[in-house]
């Protein structure tokens, strides 16, 4: 098992970018700051390796 840090999705303030990221990441588009508009949650399964 791995355990990884879920992302959250961000909004742009400037330029309206939506994507995924930690809460302090920049945005990729033009580098400005967000806001998270949908919180990952707490605890998630992302892959299961059999």
């Amino acid at each position: 098992m791995e355990w990884r840090n879920a992302a959250d999705r961000l909004r742009c303030f400037a330029c309206g970018c939506e994507c995924d990221g930690g809460r302090l990441d920049p945005c990729p588009s033009c580098g400005g700051n967000g806001i998270v508009i949908v919180p990952a949650d707490e605890l998630t399964v992302l892959d299961w390796m059999t």
